[in-house]
Order: structure tokens, then sequence, then C-alpha cells
């Protein structure tokens, strides 16, 4: 019975002259000359036991990303792949080994069958020091979730990583502000602080994601050579852009960082023939700087359209408690995702109120606290929305990924993915060539923080 439909090679058969006559489930190669090289039946063990497994020989790319809950055991009969280190290595398993969990089934069904498959052919591209064994149970542990984003781009000064998802672990490395690490996967361990359990797998061990901006690196070949005024809004599409006076500077004037938000209004080409975008708001300060064009990727009116204009029934419920932000239509609700509100000290808190929204803008250079350790410069902050006339707004964020707790000076901080569907969503609708808008008193959206 070949499996080529969900893409598996047709080389893996169960045993049809076995069907019934076991408890044990197992897979049959088919043609052993043609059977991927990565992929042996361990013959140390023929005839030894009556359950079948796979022995993968060249190890050389699958990232240790996945783990299981050995709590769990028992408590599921679905197959499943079990890493080795979690909170330790496992019992009776040499360090580095990866389990792929069989449940015992008097039969397949063609579709517990692919499932088996296609966790059988995971085993192939499994890390170097790591083995691989098919072992019968009745049991499933959950799989690690998968990252945010294949990279993650450091934000505080000096990041620690840990053996293992705990902050008292064995110390494996630091990490420092600006380093672009791969992240393998998402794991819920200790957390420092009640709110933030989520650590990242690396490739020396776990950093707890607070200050890991989750992050692509995504090179545009799209080259907008003639552009209109006054010009077009784009997101930087890779972990850190340097931007220039001119495109024939050695010196980089600044670091502009993934999802931050610009106007291109111009663009040049070097003396190499590289394309440039000169950019303009975004960038209070130091405007007119150029990146490279393979840096922006282009926001089209049809990726900034709103988004279900005209409702007069949009509220917005910021809760200060959960640290949630909450969009309803009505009493539908429509969008919901973690924050991170103003410290509790009397000059940054966001004070509970009814408000409405008074300032849309496509991007921010933010600027505060000058001379005082808590001193920040921010440019090209996605899409804030202003409630209140003190300037508190609800923006996205790339200078830590710690959504959860009370962190930020006043406003309401979300990830860039969320700003910008709330700019989207909210009213009015702000136009795609505008700035700034400033709206009528009583015609933006209510928000709610209570």
């Amino acid at each position: 019975m070949p499996v080529e439909r969900n893409g598996i090679p047709p080389n893996l058969l169960t045993n049809p002259a076995r069907r019934g006559k076991s408890r044990q489930a197992f897979l049959m190669p088919v043609e052993q000359n043609s059977l991927p090289p990565n992929l042996l039946t361990n013959p140390a063990r023929r005839g030894k036991s009556r359950r079948a497994f796979l022995m993968p020989v060249e190890q050389n790319s699958l990232p240790p990303n996945l783990l299981t809950n050995p709590a769990r055991r028992g408590k599921s009969r679905r197959a499943f792949l079990m890493p080795v280190e979690r909170n330790g290595i496992p019992p009776n398993l040499p360090k580095g080994t990866i389990r792929l969990i069989i449940p015992h089934m008097t039969k397949f069904t063609r579709r517990e069958f692919l499932k088996l498959s296609t966790l059988s052919l995971v085993s192939f591209f499994v890390p170097p020091g790591l083995t691989s064994e098919i072992v019968p149970v009745d049991s499933r542990d959950d799989l690690m979730q998968s990252p945010p984003a294949a990279l993650g781009r450091i934000t505080s000064w000096r990041q620690s990583v840990r053996r293992n998802p705990t902050p008292t672990a064995e110390l494996q490395a630091y990490r420092k502000y600006n380093d672009v690490i791969h992240l393998y996967s998402a794991v819920e361990g200790e957390a420092p602080w009640p709110s933030n359990p989520i650590w990242y797998r690396t490739k020396d061990g776990f950093v707890h994601s607070g200050y890991v901006q989750p992050v692509e690196d995504q090179p545009q070949s799209e080259v907008i050579k003639s552009i209109p005024e006054p010009g077009f809004w784009g997101e930087i599409s890779v972990p850190i852009a340097e931007a220039r006076r001119q495109p024939e500077n050695e010196y980089v004037s600044r670091h502009l960082y993934y999802g931050t938000v610009y106007r291109a209004v111009e663009a040049i080409a070097d003396a190499s023939g590289d394309w440039w975008y000169r950019l303009r708001e975004g960038l209070a300060h130091s405007a007119n700087l150029y990146v490279k064009s393979e840096t922006l990727r282009r926001l089209s009116p049809r990726d900034l359209a709103p988004i279900s204009p005209g409702r007069r029934d949009k509220w917005i419920q910021v809760d200060r408690n959960k640290q949630t932000l909450t969009c309803f239509e009505g009493r539908r609700e429509v969008y919901h995702t973690s924050v991170a509100t103003g410290m509790l000290t009397t000059e940054t808190i966001t004070p509970r109120g009814s408000y409405r929204v008074i300032i849309k803008r496509h991007t921010r250079h933010m600027v505060g606290g000058e001379g005082t350790p808590a001193e920040y410069n921010l440019p090209g902050i996605a899409f804030p929305v202003y409630f209140t006339g003190s300037g508190i707004a609800i923006h996205g964020t790339y200078w830590h990924n710690d959504f959860g707790r009370p962190k930020s000076h006043g406003c309401i901080n979300v990830r860039n993915q969320d700003a910008k569907w709330i700019f989207r969503w909210v009213e009015p609708v702000t136009p795609y060539d505008t700035y700034s808008q400033d709206v009528e008193p009583g015609a933006g959206t209510r928000v709610e923080v209570v």
C-alpha cells in the first residue's frame, strides 16, 4: 500500500501478512535497495523483540525542538515524537535519544497508518548525536509548540542561555544585544516571573522569550524604482536593517528593526547597481536615511485595507488585571491578544476610564525620559492609535516580547501584527496616503480601560 499522497516515499508499508496477528505496531521496508540511506532496521535487535523500530543512520538536520511531558504518560493513545531533555534525561534513555512512540492497537486504519508513517519519516533528520527508536506505549506527551518565527533578536544587553527552561538551570552561554539566533521551538517552562513561562529552544539551550523579538529574514526582490508622491509604506523585513545618510556611506547611522514601519519616498541606485530607499516618516530626528531596498517590504493599500469599516458598534476593552486587549463589534468578540500596559507607578500607570480614539498614525518615532535611566528613542513604531490627550496609544512593540504584565511608560504595547490589525479595524478609516489623522470628537472607536 503506497502512501505517496501525503509525501511519504512509497517504500514503507505495513505488513499485510501480519494484520490482526499482533498488537504491536510496526513498519516494514519494501525495497531494501531503494530505502533512503538514513533509515535502517537495527540488526542487533533482529529476532530479540516483536516490537518494530527504525534507526536513523544519517542524522543531520532536525532541530532538537520536540519535547514531551512525562507527567502525561498513560493519558492518551496517540502516536507522538518524544525528545530527550526538558527537565533532564528521561529514565532509561541515553542522552540524546528521541523516541518515536507508537500506541498499542490491533490494526491500523489508513488514516492512522499515514499519520504514523509521517512521524517515522521525521526520524530521517535527527541531528548529530541523537538516536531514534520506535517503542509501543499507551501514552502521548504534548509536543512543544512551533516558535513564532524562525529567528529571534536579543533585545536586552545580555540574555542567559540555560540547559533547561528554568532560570536556575545550568548556564550554557550568554547572548548579547542584537544577536540573531535560530529558534527551534517554544516550550512552557518555569517562569522567571509569573506572567510569562515561555522559553525558546536554541542551538545552545533555552532562552527566555521576554527579551527575544521573533523575527524573520525575508529579503525583498521587488524594487519600486519610481515612487510617486507621497511615497509608499513599508516594514523592515530582515532582523536588522542598516540605515545610512547616503548609500555610499560606510558609517551606519541607525539600526532599524524587523516589523518597524516607515514611508519610502525615493529610490536610487548606488555605483554597484544596488537599490536604496530614502525613508521619511518614522524617523523624526534622523529623517531621510537610506536602507537597501531588499530590507523593506512594501505595504500596499490592500495590505492596510480597513476591516469591517463603518460599524458604529465597535469598541475595545483593555483589561489591566488580565493584561489583555479585546475588540468587540456589539457583544461579539472579534479580536483578542495579550498586552503590556503601563508600569504600576504614578507616572507610568495606564489610567482606567472610558476614551475615544483621537489620532491614528501609520508610524511614529517615540522619544522620552531624556537624561534618565528610563530614556527611550524608538523609531518606526508600528501603527499607533492614540486615545488620550497625554499621548497614550495602542502600538506595535519590538524592544521586548514580554506581554502579559505591566511594562510600558503608559501605552498599550502589543505585537506588531496586532497593532496593524487594530489600526485597520478601528474607526475612522485612515487613508493610505495619510501619515497622521486627527479624529473628530466622538467619531473614534471607544476604548474602555478597566
